[in-house]
């Protein structure tokens, strides 16, 4: 694939050069550990309060009502 396709495919004017995809990639892939480091930590964080116990209630009464039950 030629260098100016992938410069217009993300935008970038194409005086940036390999370097720039690179750096951009790099700060991509630092955010992407970053959020998922995140919503683990608020993952668990919910499950400490008790909110697995809520979530879970709110689903069985959803399906219970979906099937005529409850």
């Amino acid at each position: 694939m030629d260098i100016n396709l992938i410069l217009v495919y993300n935008d970038k004017i194409s005086d940036i050069g390999m370097g720039g995809i690179y750096k951009m990639t790099l700060k991509r892939e630092k955010t992407r550990k970053i959020l998922l480091l995140v919503s683990g930590l608020l993952i668990l964080v919910g499950g400490f309060r008790g909110e697995i116990h809520t979530v879970f209630m709110k689903a069985i009464n959803i399906c219970l009502e979906c099937v005529g039950i409850g």
